[in-house]
């Protein structure tokens, strides 16, 4: 199938630059994005490297109360 052309712009009012993006997928798929905070992509990375586990910080009940 031939890739079709699309033109894309860019719109800049004081500061603010809008642009056109044209994703591509398959049909019914959804778009997942994720923003994980930089300690879930670390223990992410580690389980994926099969890395010892750290234990989990000391709760404190009545501070947190």
């Amino acid at each position: 199938m031939p890739a079709k052309k699309s033109e894309t712009q860019a719109v800049t009012f004081t500061g603010i630059q809008t642009i056109e993006v044209i994703l591509r997928g398959r049909p019914g798929s959804p778009l997942v994005i994720h923003a994980f905070a930089e300690k879930a992509k670390q223990e992410i990375r580690d389980k994926q490297q099969k890395k010892a586990k750290t234990a989990k910080a000391e709760r404190k009940p009545v501070e947190e109360f």
